[in-house]
């Protein structure tokens, strides 16, 4: 109540160019949520997504405007709101959401997979929340769920139930379970992995949350014989294995061919390997390591010679 009002203004001002860029940018054609970022000069890309939730309803032109008015007033040094005489509220939908995902991944027939269960949940919170995970048992059993804190997984029939009901509102991104399925269908069958929720806004009174929902999906491949450093299978070392490598650093890669990036033998996958695939990609000489096969070498089993 006691904020001056010239720094009301600025955070203003603020917030509607950051909605002008978004909305400017996804109206142009643009879906890459690093490159309207970088533009708009946000530091974390996943607020994109929110605020082109937030603007879905406003032609750029009304954005325009309001910036003007806002910039008017920041000069002025006269606080209003974003509703009431501007009008403009008609058109921002600024309804507290949630959107549960659910990841993508390949396991090898009668293997097991962990794929993670995400959750982003806008201002002002989450109070309490239920996903339910449906699959293909042809394809794919759940065989178990691994919760967080707060949260309880329960799997039976055929699908899979999170329940969530945390102490204090939860905002932004968390994570609240791994579910781990094992394939029980034969090699290019593909399973779904649909998603349900149901959830409780922290906001009293309650005007409605928005939910959204990402579904995934588990492949069973055999991949075959796979390249020192190719932790995605594709059968060649790029970019999207050093991705892999420092995602299995941070301990959230689910890669199917995972342990292909220990590239220094040294028992753990770790930044150092993301580094020396990195001067692999790039052609940079690297000195040989006794033992350990080099980058991009084939590990298929070679076939004995007749006697």
């Amino acid at each position: 109540a006691n904020e001056p009002a010239l720094r009301i203004q600025a955070g203003l001002v603020s917030q509607v160019r950051g909605w002008l860029w978004v909305a400017l940018m996804t109206a142009a054609g643009e879906k890459d949520a690093q490159a309207i970022a970088k533009a708009a000069g946000f530091g974390n890309p996943k607020r994109v997504y929110v605020l082109q939730r937030q603007v879905r309803g406003c032609r750029p032109q009304r954005l325009q405007q309001l910036l003007l008015q806002r910039e008017e007033r920041l000069f002025h040094a006269r606080p209003r709101a974003l509703h009431g005489e501007d009008g403009f509220v008609d058109c921002l939908d600024l309804r507290p959401f949630l959107t549960a995902s659910i990841g993508k991944a390949d396991v090898r027939p009668a293997e097991t997979v962990s794929v993670p269960l995400d959750i982003a949940a806008w201002w002002p919170g989450v109070t309490a929340y239920e996903i339910h995970v449906s699959f293909e048992p042809a394809v794919v059993e759940a065989v178990s769920c691994r919760p967080r804190e707060e949260t309880v997984c329960v799997v039976e029939d055929g699908l899979v139930t999170v329940f969530g009901s945390p102490s204090s509102p939860l905002s932004g991104h968390f994570r609240p379970a791994y579910i781990d399925f094992e394939a029980s269908g034969n090699v290019n069958t593909f399973s779904s992995l649909h998603l349900a929720v149901e959830a409780l806004s922290a906001r009293v009174p309650d005007i409605g949350l928005q939910l959204f929902t990402e579904d995934g999906s588990v492949r069973i491949s055999d991949p075959g014989p796979t390249l020192v450093g190719d932790l995605d299978c594709d059968s060649k070392v790029g970019p999207d294995d050093v991705i892999d490598v420092l995602r299995a650093a941070s301990g959230s890669s689910e890669s199917l061919c995972l342990a292909q990036g220990d590239v220094n033998c040294s028992g753990a996958v770790d930044a150092f390997d993301g580094l020396a695939l990195i001067a692999y990609i790039a052609e940079i000489a690297q000195p040989s390591l006794v033992g350990c096969p080099e980058i991009g070498s084939s590990l298929a089993p070679e076939a004995e010679e007749p006697e």
